[in-house]
Order: C-alpha cells, then sequence, then structure tokens
C-alpha cells in the first residue's frame, strides 16, 4: 500500500526533475544557437567575397560554381560556356541543359542557387 507521505516525496522529486529538464533544455537551445552563430559567421570569412546563397547562377563565376557540392571547375567552366552560349539561365531547371548536370545533382545543389 502507497502511504500519503510516499506520493508527496514522488510529487517533489519529480517538480524537481522537471525544473532539472527545464533547464537543461534551455542551456542546451543557448549552446545550439551559439555554436550555430559561430559557424555561420565562419562561413561567411572563408566564402569568397560577393559570393552568396543562393548563388545566382547567372552571375557566378568558376571559383564560386566550385562551391555548390558535386560542381567541380569542369562542370563549372561548362556552365558558364552554355550561359555564354545561350544567354542566361531562365530557370533552375535549365541547368540540366549542361552536360553533367542531371535530374539528382540539380535537386542537390537547387537550394543553394537562384535566378536572377
Amino acid at each position: 500500500m502507497i502511504h500519503i507521505k510516499d506520493i508527496r516525496k514522488l510529487k517533489i522529486i519529480l517538480l524537481c526533475l522537471c525544473f532539472i529538464l527545464a533547464a537543461l533544455s534551455f542551456a542546451l537551445g543557448a549552446f545550439v544557437t551559439k555554436s550555430h552563430n559561430r559557424l555561420s559567421s565562419h562561413i561567411s570569412e572563408t566564402l569568397p567575397q560577393g559570393v552568396h546563397f543562393p548563388m545566382n547562377i547567372n552571375t557566378a563565376d568558376v571559383e564560386a560554381l566550385c562551391l555548390l557540392d558535386g560542381i567541380g571547375e569542369k562542370t563549372a567552366e561548362k556552365i558558364i560556356d552554355y550561359r555564354e552560349e545561350n544567354g542566361n539561365f531562365k530557370t533552375k531547371e535549365d541547368l540540366k541543359n549542361v552536360k553533367g548536370i542531371g535530374d539528382k545533382k540539380l535537386q542537390e545543389i537547387s537550394p543553394y542557387i537562384c535566378v536572377e
């Protein structure tokens, strides 16, 4: 049989645990925010000057395009050659006209590019 004293002790223990969990949650949130800000600052410092995301594929140079995951120097040059021969890209999907860029590659880089 459970005594009232035991229930009161259990309530106090549970209340203390709730406070501890709340404090840990707050501390973890602050840590994550601080880490994110530090990482964002580091990324901004390491990007070549003038490179911003999403990157405009109609104005990006080889160096900037190579920052996109899976885009090497040769593919970046193909993008620029295609752009010079055919005019600016009208949509992101136009990149699939460049040899070496298919649906999968476009899907990977799509969040990081734009067409202006």
